[in-house]
C-alpha cells in the first residue's frame, strides 16, 4: 500500500522486506536515495540500526520512522525527539505530506540538491 501510494504521487520507490536487505540496497543505490522510510520494528535489523548505518555510509539522509508500537522505548524517543515519525495506521494523504515535507526539508538544509528541471 505504501509503495503504491508513493508511486501514484510521482515518487520512485525502492522496497526491501527487512532492514538488512534495505541496507544492502542502499549501499548499491545510495546516490539515488533521497529519503529513507522505515518501520521501527523489522526483522534482521530494526529501523534505528538501519538509520545509523545509512548515516555512516552517506552522512545526512532524511529518515522517516513509522510504527504502531507506541510503547516501544525507541518510538517514545523518536516521538519526543526531533526525528520524524509517522504513527500507524495513517492515511495516504498524511504519508504523502510527511514524505514531501521531509524531502523539502532535506533539500533546504543542503542534504541533497534538487534535481534539475
Amino acid at each position: 500500500m505504501i509503495s503504491s501510494v508513493l508511486r501514484a504521487n510521482g515518487y520512485n520507490v525502492l522496497e526491501a522486506p527487512d532492514g538488512a536487505t534495505a541496507l544492502r540496497l542502499f549501499e548499491r543505490e545510495r546516490e539515488r536515495v533521497d529519503l529513507i522510510l522505515t518501520d521501527v520494528a523489522m526483522p534482521r535489523m530494526n529501523g534505528r540500526e538501519l538509520a545509523e548505518r545509512v548515516s555512516e555510509l552517506r552522512g545526512a539522509c532524511p529518515v522517516v520512522f513509522m510504527s504502531g508500537y507506541m510503547e516501544d522505548p525507541f518510538v517514545e524517543s523518536v516521538v519526543n525527539g526531533n526525528a520524524c515519525f509517522l504513527r500507524k495506521p495513517f492515511t495516504a494523504q498524511s504519508l504523502v505530506d510527511v514524505i514531501r515535507r521531509n524531502l523539502e526539508r532535506g533539500r533546504a538544509v543542503g542534504k541533497r540538491p534538487p534535481e534539475p528541471t
